[in-house]
């Protein structure tokens, strides 16, 4: 029998002793009489005017009492003190906790294999273009459909300090993440390894189907792609208030295979903090603030930004060409608030190219992102990574006919929004292939439920080239349908 067994018989053991001393030790005709065993089964129910077996019963357990000793003992006629009683209880509740303890303990025990969780989610995508003159000589946008995302990973955790995340794309065939991780390491707590995201920009860091709007705004082409082969470190402090992390990067974009002697490199950093956070509504209001910076060593001595005006279906309206470069170095600033169904999100990105043979340049973006819930509900905050994540409606979207033949309907969560952004690709003529662009852009999320969701959005952009003789303009009308699994 196993230890927790015989403590379990013991408890037992002790229960069925408490019970009829707490009763008083009530005595009976029986008990001054010596246990009698049962008359055989064949004796005639007759010839008893009471059952044998409780008969037996109330016997055995009347005739004992609580002894000197501290144990029950046949015949005796006194019943047990108060503190007697108050002794053996205590021994139970003690009993027991030794019990619970030893169960807590069993299930801290860690696993001998690591846990797998199957997740994924799909993005389809729709948009509809028109163009004035002007911008149909930089490229004739083509109205269409696609598959923005198909995405499977696998991830889990195990030995109490590992953790592992596998994902990948089946429609663009790349990969997301790919990383190790151990945690409760000194100085650093928590360490990845692998292809993953660089500590950099609050809009990157967040996936991309919590954000706001279809796609990042102009400004996340200042740091794309945001992935890379590297290592990083992270934590946050016990209030959660405070966040850093820092990682060393390869800054080829190569996915799994990086070998060439001007591969380059990053150190990137970012920390964040919370300079308000509401506890009580648990973060229907709070302010946050972060800083991020990236010193880069560049892949082959050039670096090169492209930007879409905020659509996948649309072609890149910016793109410098390689620029022959040594290093660049990258600071983007975070600000968000968010009071009830409101919210506002904020940031500003610059990059400054230490150009070979030329003075440097500087490519700047920023963007603003004011939102509101109809329905009530606000954005949902990690507050261990300094992001915003998923949207929970207060009640999901429903559509049913009762027994009375009515129809009750759910109706979701719903979010209006604005965002305007822009990004400086030109430095006043020294990019001469780069370019300006601005956009301003409103629309409408439809939240079924946490893990489905309907976008519209309306983007007019202007989009000003050196290659061309005026602004050109576009209209942008689009919509995703979006389910997380």
């Amino acid at each position: 029998m196993s230890f927790v067994g015989q403590s379990q018989c013991w408890i037992l053991r002790r229960v069925l002793l408490i019970i009829p001393a707490a009763a008083g030790a009530l005595q009976c005709p029986a008990a001054a009489q010596d246990f009698v065993p049962r008359q055989p089964a064949t004796e005639s129910v007759s010839q008893s005017t009471q059952s044998p077996v409780f008969t037996d019963y109330a016997a055995t357990t009347a005739s004992y009492s609580l002894s000197g000793s501290g144990a029950y003992s046949p015949g005796q006629s006194g019943g047990p003190t108060d503190e007697d009683l108050a002794r053996r209880v205590a021994e139970l509740e003690k009993a027991l906790q030794q019990l619970r303890s030893q169960s807590q303990a069993q299930q801290k025990t860690p696993p001998q294999r690591m846990s797998l969780s199957v997740r994924g989610h799909f993005l389809f995508d729709a948009a509809v273009f028109s163009q004035d003159a002007a911008d149909i000589q930089r490229f004739d946008e083509q109205n269409g459909l696609d598959v923005r995302v198909a995405r499977l990973f696998v991830e889990g955790s195990g030995l109490e300090v590992m953790s592992y995340r596998a994902e990948f794309d089946y429609v663009r065939r790349v990969l997301g993440d790919l990383w190790i991780g151990v945690s409760e390491l000194p100085l650093v707590s928590n360490l990845r390894v692998g292809y993953l995201k660089e500590p950099f920009s609050m809009e990157q860091i967040a996936s991309r189907k919590y954000n706001t709007f279809l796609e990042r705004s102009l400004a996340e082409a200042i740091h794309i792609p945001p992935r890379r082969l590297g290592i990083m470190a992270f934590d946050n402090t016990e209030d959660q208030r405070r966040t850093w992390a820092i990682g060393l990067f390869a800054d080829d974009p190569g996915i799994t295979f990086v070998q060439d002697d001007t591969f380059g490199g990053a150190v990137t950093m970012r920390t964040t903090w919370l300079a308000w956070y509401d506890e009580a509504t648990q973060g229907r209001g709070l302010l946050h603030t972060g800083i991020s910076y990236s010193h880069r060593e560049c892949f082959r001595h050039t670096v090169r930004y492209q930007v879409r005006p905020e659509s996948f279906l649309a072609s890149f309206a910016i793109d410098t060409g390689n620029i022959p470069a040594e290093t660049v170095d990258l600071l983007g600033t975070e600000l968000a608030f968010v009071y009830g169904p409101f919210s506002a999100q904020s940031e500003y990105l610059v990059g400054i190219i230490n150009r070979i043979g030329a003075s440097d340049a500087v490519i700047q973006g920023t963007y603003v992102i004011l939102s509101y819930f109809l329905t009530g509900e606000n954005r949902s905050y990690q507050r261990d990574r300094g992001i915003f994540g998923q949207i929970r409606p207060y009640e999901n979207f429903f559509r049913v006919r009762t027994q009375d033949g009515s129809i009750q309907t759910g109706k979701g969560a719903w979010e209006v929004r604005y965002r305007y952004s822009y990004l400086d690709a030109l430095d006043g003529g020294k990019l001469a292939s780069g370019g300006r662009i601005g956009n301003h852009g409103v629309g409408v999320n439809w939240y079924l439920n946490p893990f489905t969701k309907l976008m519209i959005e309306y983007i007019y952009s202007a989009i000003d080239r050196p290659d061309q003789p005026s602004t050109g303009h576009l209209h942008i009308f689009q919509m995703r349908t979006q389910i997380e699994f």
